[in-house]
């Protein structure tokens, strides 16, 4: 395998990974902040909402005064803040929060093993063996997975390594 063939190797496993990093963005993007009006303005219809202790409320306005961006004017986020010092946070809120939160932790989570991946997948195609490229690229039918072309070369690695030991 010349150069030329290892660097298309190397463009090809970029581009590949970066739309799959890509798409996982997107999907990272598009998810929908649960915000606290909504929840908050149903608990009040039904006459279930719950209003601080007058400590908390001092305690929290402190903190939300001292936290107040003076970069950025926020009309929804400012009037949200100040909801949160006022009234409990609605169960159904607390819920859609830890489930948006769960969701955006598992995409940013597998965006950066796939980064982690692609990256060590280049550096192993850079360092391996010109017939383990071969064999990698003969054997293999989707080079846009990355997953399977790491695990391949691996498993490629280790058969070159027992056939030099046995």
């Amino acid at each position: 395998m010349n150069q030329k063939q290892r660097d298309f190797l190397v463009e090809t496993i970029t581009k590949k990974a970066n739309e799959q990093i890509g798409s996982l963005e997107s999907k990272h993007r598009s998810l929908v902040i649960p915000r606290i009006t909504a929840y908050l303005l149903a608990e009040l219809s039904e006459g279930k909402a719950k209003l601080r202790s007058e400590d908390e409320i001092k305690s929290s306005t402190k903190r939300a005064a001292v936290t107040q961006s003076s970069f950025r004017h926020d009309a929804e986020l400012e009037n949200e803040k100040w909801l949160k010092v006022i009234y409990q946070e609605p169960p159904l809120f607390t819920e859609a929060f830890q489930k948006f939160k769960a969701q955006a932790d598992s995409l940013s989570s597998e965006i950066e093993s796939l980064k982690a991946k692609r990256d060590t997948l280049i550096m192993r195609v850079k360092l391996a063996p010109d017939k383990r490229l071969e064999v990698l690229i003969s054997e293999i039918d989707d080079m846009g997975d990355i997953s399977l072309m790491d695990s391949k070369l691996l498993l490629l690695g280790k058969e070159e390594n027992q056939k030099l030991l046995g």
